[in-house]
């Protein structure tokens, strides 16, 4: 059994896996001239920019426009689980998992398909985010918890209006995708890490389509804090794989 994602539309129970293929929680909410973080014009006649000086986590937008997504598609389960099919349009593709606390143990989703990509990787429970570029086709994600758990899964295409432009911050704990933010080749990329296991970031524009797109800023182990210049360009996510506190700067 399959859904469509970004235009998706889930129907059906998987009973075998104890996964709920569930409805969908994005609406056709407006993306309006107002938000609370201010809005500015790049160049006479161009696109509303946003003035925020922060990236917003993708885990915050659940409550008002999830994701970024009309057609966002969420999941639900119980213990280690694989959910149905769901139909991925070629973009970059999120995924938000809410994990009840069972305890000290493996929270990880694993999107399935032409190659598998692990997206979330902690060893608690809670809100963790997870990004990978996609093709078009079928995919289904293998859950792995000790406890229920719910996913939300959406391609995002931020509105004008909430797209950030250099400089700005980021800060979280735990994994987590931030922006979006307007890139335009060469930048400056500071980070901070106080975990003891990976720190890896990623840039990912929302049009990106193949899992090996986008560029590594950062591919360490423990605590770390240092810059790196990075270059990339579009309207971009960073995927941020942490198991502690960690900050960003790019400018």
């Amino acid at each position: 059994m399959s859904s469509a994602l970004a235009g998706c539309a889930g129907d059906g129970d998987n009973d075998d896996n104890d996964a709920d293929d569930g409805s969908e929680n994005g609406d056709d909410s407006s993306n309006g001239d107002e938000n609370g973080n201010g809005e500015n014009e790049t160049g006479e006649g161009g696109p509303e920019r946003s003035d925020a000086g922060e990236l917003r986590s993708l885990i915050e937008t659940l409550d008002d426009d999830p994701l970024f997504d009309p057609g966002t598609e969420t999941f639900s389960g119980s213990g280690d689980s694989v959910t149905d099919e769901v139909t991925l349009e070629s973009a970059l593709t999120v995924v938000v998992a809410d994990f009840d606390d069972g305890g000290f143990e493996n929270y990880q989703v694993t999107l399935e398909g032409e190659s598998d990509e692990l997206l979330v990787n902690s060893l608690e429970g809670g809100l963790s985010a997870g990004a990978v570029p996609t093709s078009n086709g079928e995919y289904l994600f293998d859950v792995t918890a000790p406890a229920e758990w719910e996913l939300t899964v959406g391609q995002p295409l931020a509105p004008d209006e909430e797209i950030r432009t250099l400089p700005v911050e980021a800060a979280g704990s735990g994994p987590d995708v931030v922006g979006p933010v307007e890139l335009d080749g060469s930048m400056t990329v500071s980070g901070e890490h106080d975990g003891e296991e990976n720190f890896q970031v990623h840039i990912f524009d929302e049009g990106d389509t193949d899992v090996f797109s986008g560029e590594m800023v950062f591919n360490e182990i423990g605590e770390y804090e240092g810059e790196t210049l990075a270059d990339y360009s579009g309207i971009c996510w960073l995927d941020v794989e942490a198991d502690g506190e960690w900050s960003l700067e790019i400018e």
